[in-house]
């Protein structure tokens, strides 16, 4: 069914600069997976917000927030 995610994965973090992936080299499966992690560990903070400070991003872009809040939002989904 298109627009739904099959699996949910864990999130890899990098341990080192060298490591660092950009946002959109993320899979979705993978940012559910974030998603579900930050909301479960930090409820009061803006999980937006959260999901960009694990994955290493000083800012956010309109496109790259877009990405975050679509994996937020099936990452409810999927906890529901």
């Amino acid at each position: 069914m298109p627009g739904t995610i099959a699996e949910v994965v864990p999130f890899r973090e990098c341990v080192d600069a060298i490591g660092t992936r950009a946002a959109d080299e993320i899979a979705l499966p993978e940012l559910v997976g974030l998603a579900r992690v930050v909301l479960r560990d930090t409820p009061l903070e803006d999980p937006v917000v959260g999901m960009a400070r694990v994955i290493g991003l000083g800012r956010l872009h309109a496109d790259i927030r877009a990405r975050l809040e679509e994996a937020l939002q099936k990452a409810r989904e999927t906890m529901a």
